[in-house]
């Protein structure tokens, strides 16, 4: 029949579909789990649907037609595949109903463009998670479903393997991450400044130092999400973003280092003038909160260094 076997030297879902496809010389390809769980002949009704309408990916939407009994397990079926499939269209405005589906035809050239992060489950919901970002048209197409018919337990994995889908999802979301990161951080620096100076009295109520401890925990979370923000446009983005965040990195830690230094040294001025007991409580929760912020900063850009060479690599 004129087919051509290859093997895949790294083990995974998604490492074994990449290397099939890069392997293969058609302008579309069809790919499908091997267990037997999908009905092969159906994946022509997928190609032709990419033929007439010259769609860059068609799935096989397992939700739109009826089942076999005990193909999918409870947790899949209710709760694992909807709510990622719910949280993909939420975040980047898709209309997928099975990101989970494993078959798919798909055109060559627009695969080769994805930089993929993933060689394994998760692998799936990346490819949807690329098309959406660069706008690609994702059709869905009605397909069987039907048991595992392998004679050994899956190598799925329900809880690690979700969780990894879960990762997957929102390491592209990086400019979400960002734009909460650096609003929720200016929200929290608000009142933490003005604490700096004076205790804060509102309706009889007064807000001191004890506040500001509850400022940094806030503002050590909101931070984390911009660095969070930051690495993960890098592993996106690949080169493209590199020396830009490295840049805003360093800004940042230059910025943070100087202010914290600047505080613990009016704080030990003002010990070595006055003497005795050190009583500035709030300056130095202000200069330890950023020189934590220093500390994250300077991880993240080391970070992101590492990942540059391997890369490259």
């Amino acid at each position: 029949m004129g087919a051509r076997t290859t093997t895949c030297e790294i083990r995974g879902y998604g490492a074994n579909i990449l290397h099939g496809i890069y392997k293969s010389n058609s302008k579309y390809v069809l790919f499908a789990d091997a267990d037997m769980s999908y009905d092969l002949e159906e994946g022509v009704d997928l190609y032709k649907k990419a033929i007439e309408k010259n769609t860059d990916i068609v799935i096989g939407c397992r939700f739109s037609k009826k089942m076999q009994k005990g193909s999918m397990p409870f947790l899949h079926k209710f709760v694992g595949t909807p709510i990622l499939t719910k949280i993909v269209n939420t975040i980047y405005g898709s209309r997928y109903k099975d990101i989970n589906s494993g078959m798919r035809v798909i055109k060559k050239d627009i695969f080769e463009n994805y930089k993929f992060i993933s060689t394994g489950m998760e692998f799936a919901s990346e490819m949807l998670v690329l098309a959406a970002v660069n706008n690609n048209s994702v059709a869905e197409y009605p397909v069987s479903y039907y048991k595992d018919k392998r004679n050994r337990s899956p190598h799925l994995n329900t809880w690690f393997d979700g969780f990894r889908h879960f990762i997957i999802i929102f390491a592209y979301s990086y400019s979400t991450f960002k734009k909460i990161g650096v609003v929720l951080t200016l929200f929290a620096l608000f009142p933490f400044t003005i604490l700096l100076f004076y205790p804060l009295k509102i309706g009889g109520v007064v807000f001191d130092y004890h506040v500001m401890f509850f400022l940094t925990s806030f503002i050590n979370l909101t931070n984390l999400l911009f660095t969070l923000g930051l690495v993960s446009e890098m592993l996106a983005k690949r080169n493209d973003s590199y020396n830009k965040n490295i840049s805003i990195l360093f800004k940042l830690i230059c910025l943070s280092l100087a202010l914290s230094l600047i505080l613990f040294g009016w704080v030990f001025a003002e010990w070595i003038f006055v003497g005795g007991p050190m009583f500035e409580v709030r300056k130095l929760i202000f200069a330890v909160n950023l020189l934590n912020m220093f500390a994250r900063y300077l991880v993240a850009a080391i970070y992101i260094k590492v990942i540059e060479l391997i890369h490259k690599k």
